[in-house]
Parts: structure tokens; sequence; C-alpha cells
């Protein structure tokens, strides 16, 4: 999921589309990816649904370098019902867009994690997203983090079927990489940056649950 709201001065199950999505997690036992919001770097900035427990929260790095690190624009926990961690992942998201002056003319540059192309008058280096008018625009945040995940849980399920949403998240988190100059977990990155790979080698051997 790719939206959100900002919890202002209530608290996450005050609101339908947190009760919404924490009740279609259990009725459907369906896995829920969403994407943490752009609100950071301050903490308590989750909003809804992404402080639901029972959904997997993304939050984002910036452009893939050596040290993976946690974009600025990407919301932090805690939540305020409780503890736990969120986000409970990382994924690359890009790096915040950024303004500069060329020959007298503003011009803004999305940065990402995508290749470098250029145009006219501007180079981006941003994830290719289908935009309103059917073109291709670059853009930076957790919405675009949170489909990485989502596709790695699409993959543990074509290997193992029968994962619960609660068994995919552990996986998630027991597979994520540290990010260097961080203890896992926290509430920048949660568990950790997502590792598609070992985790759908993990889901692989997962035991199946006894009947």
């Amino acid at each position: 999921m790719s939206l959100g709201a900002p919890l202002g001065d209530y608290e996450c199950y005050d609101y339908w589309l947190s009760n919404f999505v924490d009740d279609f997690v259990e009725q459907y036992n369906t896995t829920v990816v969403v994407s943490a919001g752009n609100s950071g770097p301050d903490s308590n900035t989750i909003g809804t649904p992404g402080c639901v427990e029972n959904v997997i929260t993304v939050g984002a790095t910036g452009r893939l370098d050596e040290n993976f690190n946690v974009a600025p624009y990407s919301s932090r926990g805690p939540v305020d019902y409780s503890n736990i961690i969120k986000p409970d992942i990382v994924a690359p998201g890009g790096n915040p867009s950024f303004a500069q002056v060329i020959d007298g003319h503003l011009y803004f540059f999305p940065e990402g994690i995508a290749s470098v192309e250029t145009s006219t008058n501007m180079v981006y280096t941003g994830v290719l997203n289908q935009y309103l008018t059917n073109r291709y625009q670059r853009m930076s945040g957790t919405s675009m983090a949170a489909p990485h995940v989502t596709g790695t849980v699409a993959l543990m399920l074509n290997e193992h079927p029968s994962l619960t949403p609660a068994e995919i998240k552990n996986i998630l988190h027991d597979t994520a990489d540290f990010l260097e100059g961080q203890n896992a977990p926290n509430y920048d990155a949660g568990y950790g940056f997502l590792d598609t790979y070992a985790a759908v080698q993990m889901a692989s051997i997962w035991p199946e649950e006894d009947e």
C-alpha cells in the first residue's frame, strides 16, 4: 500500500483505516506491505496504516552506496501504542530531491537508484514510475521502497504458498542486513536492509505447520 495519513493528535487505532487493514490481515490471512511515509527524520512520524502491528512497514534508504543510509525523509518509529519496532525493514527508495540554479534557472533533480538519464535541461537519477499522464517520472520516497518488499513477499509465497503473514514478517526480519553503524532493530531502519535472496531461500525451507 502506497498511502497513509499522519496521526496528528490521535492514536493509531483511532483511525478506521488502521482497524480495516488490521482486520483484513487477520480475516483473510493476507500479508499487507505498507510504505512508512515521508515525514522523517523526526521520531514518531509513522502514520496510518503503517502504524498497524500486523503489517510490514517499509522505510527507505537513499542511493545504493556502501553505507545503505536511511533516507532523511523516511518516517521513523516508534508508534504511539507500544514499543514495537517500526518500520519493519528498509529498501531502496532514492535520495531526496534537490534544487540547483543553472544559468539563472531553477531546476529540480529527483535522485534515486536507477541509472542516469539525460534530457534537455535535467539529469535524473531516480526510480522510474508510471506517472499520471502515462509517461515515466523519476521519484523518491517510501512508496518507491515498498514495492521491493512486495515483490520479495510474492517470491517467498511462490516458494512456500502456505506461509502466514506472521511467518513472512519473521523471515524478513531474520534475513535483513544490518546497516553500517547501526544496531538492529531500531526505530530508524527496523530490522535492517531487505535481503531478497536470503528471504526467499529461508522461505523455501520453512517447515510446514502441523495440522
